[in-house]
């Protein structure tokens, strides 16, 4: 069972619900092939290939990061590469923004890009306050409960149908697929004996969360900078 459990963790590796939800934003634009890449490249490759150095030079114990102390490192090296990702976006946005004002759906479409870029930067953000505080909180919990109560919120403070079609979202079958998925990446966690019941209830809590903080500091600050 553990080798299960395993493989239900490596598929649902955190930063890939950001590479996804990138993704699905870009889908149908020019940017999409770009963004793709970038995002793989700065959400995961490159963050991993530091981990995988630091441990080759016995900085770190394993690519596990059992060490709180080396996961804080490491969120650290992931936001300096997510604010990179961001400021793309952020360019793509300004350039595109003109030419497409008079296009309701791009421009949702866009907004919702730049509000999801911003999502990384502060669920990684949060992961490094609880590593200050040395409490090991569960990020695979976080990540995907974070990614799914986005796409929810967005289909309804976005345009309909701008990402994911609302006949999608008013399927029970995506939000019970979903809840599934969550329970079953919540018990092989435990089971490896990587959180406590504690660090995984953690975990969703705060993926609600950042999703509403995000929001509110995007409507403040963060549409002014493109206006």
């Amino acid at each position: 069972m553990n080798l299960l459990y395993k493989a239900i963790s490596y598929l649902t590796y955190p930063a890939l619900w950001g590479t996804v939800g990138i993704g699905l934003y870009s889908y149908n634009t020019e940017h999409f092939t770009q963004n793709l890449i970038l995002s793989a490249l700065l959400h995961s490759l490159i963050p991993l290939l530091f981990v995988l150095i630091m441990v080759k030079l016995k900085k770190f114990d394993s690519i596990e990061l059992p060490n709180v102390k080396h996961r804080s490192w490491v969120v650290l090296f992931s936001l300096g590469c997510a604010f990179v990702f961001q400021q793309v976006v952020a360019q793509q946005f300004i350039s595109s923004a003109s030419q497409e004002a008079a296009n309701v759906k791009v421009l949702e479409r866009n907004h919702g890009l730049m509000v999801f870029s911003q999502l990384i930067l502060v669920s990684l953000l949060t992961q490094w306050l609880f590593n200050r505080k040395e409490y090991k909180i569960s990020i695979h919990i976080l990540s995907f409960t974070g990614f799914v109560t986005h796409f929810l919120v967005s289909s309804l403070v976005f345009a309909q149908d701008a990402v994911i079609p609302q006949d999608w979202i008013n399927n029970p079958i995506l939000w019970i697929g979903s809840v599934g998925l969550l329970v079953l990446v919540g018990i092989s966690r435990y089971k490896l004996k990587s959180h406590k019941l504690d660090e995984l209830l953690t975990g969703f809590l705060m993926g609600i969360s950042i999703v509403f903080i995000n929001l509110y500091a995007y409507h403040e600050w963060g549409w002014k900078m493109f206006q």
